[in-house]
C-alpha cells in the first residue's frame, strides 16, 4: 500500500502540472524551469512526459525503499509536501511580480 504523503506530494505535483499546462497555453505564465520551458515548447506532450517522470520515478523510488526506514520516508515527504507547496507558492508570486524577493 502507497503511503499518504506519497499520495500527497503526487498530488501536488500532479496539480503543478495541470496548472502550468493551463496557464502556460493561455499565455498567462511561463514555465520557470528551463529544461520544462524546453519540454514546453516542443510540445505539451514531452512537458507531461517529462514532469510525470520527474515526479514519479524519485516516489516509486521512496516506496520501494521506505522499509528501511519508514519513519525518515514519512518525515521526508511531508517536508517534500510543504517544501514544495512554499517553493511553488512563493515562486509563483514572484515571477508574476506580487511579490518582490531581495534576490
Amino acid at each position: 500500500m502507497v503511503l499518504p504523503e506519497t499520495l500527497l506530494l503526487a498530488t501536488i505535483c500532479f496539480a503543478d502540472m495541470i496548472q502550468t499546462l493551463v496557464v502556460v497555453g493561455s499565455g498567462k505564465a511561463v514555465e520557470a524551469n528551463p529544461v520544462l520551458a524546453r519540454a514546453m515548447a516542443y510540445s505539451p506532450w514531452a512537458f507531461v512526459a517529462l514532469k510525470m517522470v520527474s515526479f514519479i520515478a524519485p516516489l516509486a523510488a521512496v516506496e520501494l525503499l521506505r522499509h528501511r526506514s519508514p519513519n525518515f520516508i514519512r518525515l521526508a515527504l511531508r517536508i517534500g509536501a510543504i517544501g514544495y507547496l512554499v517553493v511553488y507558492i512563493v515562486g509563483s508570486l514572484h515571477i508574476n511580480h506580487v511579490l518582490q524577493l531581495p534576490w
